[in-house]
C-alpha cells in the first residue's frame, strides 16, 4: 500500500497531502465569498436604504470602524417590504436585503480575534523607561526625554498602546453589534421568508455563498426552516 505521494520532488504522506488539499480548499472558500460580498456591497442597489447600507458596510472594510456596522444595521432595519407595490421588486428588495444583512454578520466574523481578552486593557497612559537615575511621570511628551535611547523606546511604547487601543475598542464594538445583530437578522429571515421550496433555498445559497462560521450559517438556515407543529 502506498502513503507517501511524490510532489514537486519531495516525499510527503498521505496526511500531508490530504491537509495540503484541506487548505488550498479552505483558501479558495475564503476567495468565493469575498468575491461575492464585493458584489453585494459594490452592485447595483434598489433602495436608499440598502445603497447607504452597503456603503456603510464598504467604507467598514476600508477603515475598520466598528460604527460603520452600526449604521449599516440600522439602515437595514428601515428597509420596509410592505412598502413596495411591486411584488417582483418586492421579492428582490427582500433577495438584497438578505444579502447585506449576511454581509454584515460576515464581516463581523472576519474580523472578530477569537483570542481576544477584554481583560488585557490598554494603559490611560504610558510609563517612560528611567533614564539614568531620572524616573519620568506616565505621560509625559517623549520630547522633554534629552535621552534619545530612552525617548525612542517611550515612543515605541506609546504606539505599540495607541495600536493596542484601537484593537481593543474594535473587539469590544464587533462583540457588542454581533449580540446585537445576529437577532435581528434572524427575525428578519423568519418575518419576511416563508416555508415554499423556492423561499428555503434563496435563504440556503445566500447563507452558503456570504457565512463561512459553521454555527452561525446552522443558526440562520433553521430561522427560514418550517416549525413543527
Amino acid at each position: 500500500m502506498v502513503n507517501r505521494l511524490a510532489v514537486k520532488g519531495r516525499w510527503l504522506s498521505v496526511t500531508a497531502i490530504l491537509g495540503l488539499a484541506m487548505a488550498v480548499a479552505a483558501a479558495a472558500q475564503r476567495t468565493a465569498t469575498k468575491t461575492y460580498l464585493d458584489r453585494v456591497l459594490n452592485g447595483k442597489h434598489m433602495s436608499e436604504n440598502t445603497a447607504r447600507a452597503a456603503a456603510q458596510l464598504a467604507e467598514f472594510e476600508q477603515k475598520k470602524e466598528p460604527l460603520c456596522l452600526q449604521a449599516a444595521s440600522d439602515l437595514l432595519e428601515g428597509v420596509d417590504l410592505a412598502k413596495e407595490p411591486d411584488a417582483m421588486k418586492r421579492l428582490g428588495l427582500r433577495r438584497e436585503t438578505l444579502q447585506l444583512w449576511l454581509a454584515l454578520l460576515a464581516l463581523i466574523d472576519q474580523h472578530l480575534e477569537p483570542n481576544f481578552n477584554p481583560e488585557d486593557r490598554p494603559s490611560v497612559s504610558v510609563i517612560p523607561p528611567r533614564s539614568g537615575k531620572v524616573a519620568y511621570p506616565p505621560g509625559i511628551d517623549p520630547q522633554a526625554i534629552p535621552d534619545p535611547q530612552a525617548r525612542q523606546q517611550y515612543e515605541a511604547a506609546i504606539k505599540k498602546n495607541q495600536q493596542h487601543a484601537v484593537a481593543y475598542r474594535l473587539q469590544t464594538l464587533l462583540r457588542r453589534l454581533d449580540q446585537s445583530v445576529s437577532p435581528k437578522v434572524e427575525r428578519f429571515i423568519r418575518m419576511s421568508y416563508t416555508t415554499v421550496p423556492g423561499d428555503q433555498r434563496e435563504v440556503s445559497e445566500t447563507v452558503k455563498k456570504l457565512i463561512r462560521n459553521p454555527q452561525r450559517a446552522d443558526a440562520l438556515t433553521r430561522a427560514a426552516a418550517p416549525k413543527g407543529p
